[in-house]
């Protein structure tokens, strides 16, 4: 049996491995866990009140100033509410603050939220259709993610590069 949070560090390593291949020029990828930092999101002026949420990890881009996509781990206790809670949060949010004050737009951003595979099974796993149903109802009230993915950890790579790649900087797809 893995230990607490084994599961959750093999899944960030391998999604930040997606997204430093993936990464076009201009691009970086940041983490809390290899940043020393929290990747924090907030809506308006920067305060305790207006912060949402830490995010795992962010793909950003220097050039535009923008956060392009933003992956959450949820290596468990993956119910709808939770679920929710992820989307809910990051839809509200309208920059990222590094560190160093830099402000970084997420407006229109990519979020992924990467569960392990055993939590959606095969294609007809009940959980699959609840976590989808989840993201086409919440679509109509989170216009600033320009897309929301529910993948596994093994969907990751082939999700990723497939929404990044059909992207150009800039659109909104």
């Amino acid at each position: 049996m893995k230990k607490e949070g084994e599961t959750h560090r093999e899944m960030r390593e391998s999604a930040i491995s997606v997204l430093e291949r993936v990464k076009r020029p201009g691009q970086r990828v940041v983490t809390s866990h290899s940043d020393r930092s929290e990747q924090r999101l907030f809506f308006g002026e920067p305060s305790r009140r207006t912060h949402m949420s830490d995010a795992d990890i962010l793909l950003i881009d220097d050039r535009t100033g923008k956060v392009d996509a933003i992956v959450e781990i949820k290596d468990r206790d993956v119910r709808p509410k939770n679920i929710v809670g992820i989307i809910g949060c990051t839809s509200i949010c309208d920059k990222h603050v590094d560190r160093d004050g830099r402000e970084y737009a997420t407006s229109g951003v990519l979020l992924f939220i990467v569960v392990p595979d055993q939590t959606l099974g095969k294609n007809g796993s009940s959980k699959r259709a609840q976590l989808e149903g989840i993201v086409e109802r919440m679509a109509e009230n989170t216009r600033p993610l320009r897309k929301c993915v529910v993948c596994s950890a093994a969907e990751f790579a082939a999700t990723c590069e497939e929404s990044l790649a059909s992207e150009t900087p800039g659109s909104k797809n």
